[in-house]
């Protein structure tokens, strides 16, 4: 393989290297603006779970009002 070949072509599927990043227009219009909001929701949603869905479920249109998920006891 010539030299210049390995930054453009697959040497193997298990190896891919290449990022495609996206563009300054996707990125504007994408709910997560990058890296770092994503790293920060991917902590909250680790550290409060019930917190995050939450607000997640309240972000989208229920026909009854949105009521709170009931704790069961751990099982021994």
């Amino acid at each position: 393989m010539a030299a210049d070949e390995t930054s453009t072509n697959i040497e193997s599927i298990l190896r891919e290297g290449r990022k495609f990043p996206p563009s300054p227009a996707f990125v504007q219009q994408a709910a997560v603006k990058g890296q770092a909001e994503y790293e920060a929701l991917y902590r909250r949603a680790e550290q409060d779970p019930e917190g995050f869905w939450g607000d997640c479920a309240r972000e989208l249109a229920w026909s009854k009002p949105l009521i709170p998920p009931v704790k069961l006891a751990p099982r021994s």
